[in-house]
């Protein structure tokens, strides 16, 4: 699997999508900000009678955009498949990893399986970092269903968090594992057509504080999908350090004694 090069408007889309500002510190080398699997999609039927090889993406296959940033894409759509051929297709995907930290990624899958529902989980990378306490953190993901023409009428989407939820974002632990932070989005059911759901938390504030001290952050994707139908989605998380109550004590004094 080889890399491709985000381009300035990939850049410029996750800019928006992560909360403007790339960076704000000094960048983190890769090795203290991403080791090991980065990516991984997994397929298999709902029955468990069939389940596919997954799609692995290793740190090293990131590339280096400069600033802390990194990310990969796909040269083309891969296969999830087993000895019996395709349970899905990737048809696109799209992970930026940055250096406060920061994750976000897209993806864009279609059920190959006629006649069952497909479970899928999408993996984004543990992202460590020195310890921040006290810190806050946001997260948001979007999924967007298609009844594609020829598969049966109708599609669904269904959690399989406990919730249920299709997305899940945690801290102190690679997803499922670690201690949740967010879990959004139940699902979508649709007659036909397509339609897209998104979701932010906190709702109504960029942050929410995290009361024990991260150390690391993850986040992954899991549902289920009706046969021949497709899924797009995107999701970010991040988490940062809560201003110091002792900034805002020195604010409050300067404007004391301007009065």
């Amino acid at each position: 699997m080889r890399n491709t090069h985000c381009g300035a408007w990939w850049c410029a889309t996750v800019t928006a999508c992560i909360g403007g500002t790339l960076l704000l510190g000094a960048p983190v080398a890769r090795a203290d900000l991403l080791q090991g699997t980065v990516f991984k999609v997994e397929a298999r039927t709902a029955s468990g009678g069939r389940v596919a090889e997954p799609i692995v993406v290793d740190a090293s296959e990131l590339t280096d955009e400069g600033g802390g940033l990194y990310s990969w894409s796909p040269m083309w759509a891969l296969p999830l498949e087993d000895q019996y051929g395709e349970i899905a297709t990737l048809n696109n995907a799209f992970i930026m990893y940055v250096s406060d930290p920061k994750g976000f990624g897209t993806f864009d899958i279609t059920s190959q399986v006629a006649g069952e529902n497909i479970i899928l989980t999408i993996t984004y990378a543990l992202l460590t970092t020195p310890a921040l306490s006290p810190a806050q953190g946001g997260a948001s993901a979007s999924l967007n269903l298609s009844d594609v023409i020829g598969s049966s009428p109708g599609a669904t989407i269904a959690g399989q968090y406990a919730g249920p939820a299709c997305f899940i974002a945690n801290y102190n632990g690679m997803a499922p594992g670690g201690t949740n932070f967010a879990s959004l989005i139940d699902g979508i059911d649709i007659p036909g057509g397509s339609f897209g759901v998104s979701q932010d938390y906190p709702v109504g504030e960029p942050y929410a504080s995290i009361a024990t001290p991260v150390v690391d952050m993850s986040m992954q994707f899991m549902f289920s999908l009706t046969p021949g139908d497709n899924a797009t989605g995107n999701a970010s998380y991040e988490i940062i350090p809560e201003p110091a109550a002792g900034l805002l004590a020195v604010g409050l004094l300067a404007l004391l004694r301007r009065r």
